[in-house]
């Protein structure tokens, strides 16, 4: 962090602002184009056209919810084909939970807020072989079952154009699967994760590290994998915004089932405690997991709250983001 710090910032797991910022104007030039041949589509197609904006409007919802339910189905199915059970399944307004459809809810709200699939890795990673196993196959098929599921849904959308009944929703069907492709370059997403992974084999443990905050007690495995991972991390002295969150959710852990931390933890905190004031001036996306640790420290008395009563610490910092997801969870 500054030549006088112990451990130092990994900058090669930097995600660059400037190419998010470069795919999203491409997807709203992408979104103008399309708009413009949507009406020469029509125009051509059907000649003087009526249009209305409502009629528009619900048609557009409609492509977007079963672009994004066809997205997460097929990270799910891949992944109940290599037997990893489920713990959440959203898909815009649609939730299951706990591995079963039997008592799904709809919730209105929630119907533009995206969707997303959290496996059950305690039940399944408990081996060094099934880690291997994850890791050499699966894990690639289960992050790109929603890019499949796209690409498949690009498709069908192009086929339905060659049909009058049929060229419009065809058309929406394949520029809204054609958008959700190009979103796979911002990150986080499910190309950017898998991409990190494989450049960076030793961080293996951030795929896993939710298993810490949804489970009481994790198996003895997944347990020793964190453990080997923060202690390899803090002897090189090389930390990223994963390293806190993970020594974060340890803390946490070990917080609940009354256990002690680390030596290496505990000479982390003390550092991290003496370096906040620089690390709090830091980008936004290694800021948010630096304030979640040190809520994290101040609820486990590990550090005294008047040492930072100066510091306003982010709302978002005090609760985890899928707090209210997770309480529907029977493990939480």
């Amino acid at each position: 962090m500054s030549s006088s710090s112990e451990y130092v910032w990994d900058k090669t797991v930097e995600y660059s602002f400037w190419w998010n910022i470069l795919i999203v104007l491409l997807m709203m030039t992408m979104i103008i184009i399309g708009s413009i041949g949507y009406f020469i589509l029509l125009h051509s197609v059907f000649g003087k056209v009526n249009f209305s904006i409502g009629s528009f409007l619900v048609k557009c919802l409609i492509i977007y919810i079963f672009s994004v339910l066809f997205h997460e189905l097929g990270h799910l199915l891949l992944a109940h084909k290599f037997g990893y059970p489920f713990r959440i399944f959203k898909a815009g307004c649609m939730e299951a939970y706990n591995n079963t459809f039997r008592n799904i809810r709809l919730r209105p709200i929630q119907l533009f807020s995206g969707g997303f699939v959290m496996l059950n890795f305690n039940e399944v990673i408990t081996s060094k072989e099934v880690f291997n196993r994850f890791f050499q196959k699966d894990f690639f098929y289960i992050s790109f079952g929603g890019i499949f599921a796209n690409l498949l849904s690009v498709l069908v959308g192009i086929l339905l154009l060659f049909h009058p009944i049929t060229i419009e929703i065809g058309y929406l069907f394949f520029f809204y699967n054609l958008l959700i492709l190009l979103a796979q370059f911002i990150h986080p997403s499910d190309f950017t994760k898998f991409q990190f992974i494989q450049k960076n084999p030793m961080k293996a443990a951030v795929v896993f590290s939710e298993e810490l905050v949804v489970n009481k007690r994790v198996n003895s495995f997944l347990e020793n994998l964190f453990h080997s991972y923060i202690e390899d991390t803090l002897s090189n002295k090389v930390i990223d915004q994963h390293t806190l969150a993970i020594i974060q959710r340890i803390i946490e852990y070990n917080g609940k089932n009354k256990q002690a931390n680390s030596k290496e933890i505990q000479h982390f905190i003390s550092w991290f405690i003496t370096n906040f004031t620089f690390i709090s001036t830091m980008q936004l996306r290694n800021r948010i997991p630096a304030e979640r640790l040190l809520y994290t420290l101040i609820e486990y008395n590990l550090v005294e709250h008047t040492e930072f009563k100066n510091y306003k610490i982010s709302r978002y910092a005090n609760k985890h983001p899928l707090h209210s997801y997770y309480l529907k969870l029977k493990e939480y």
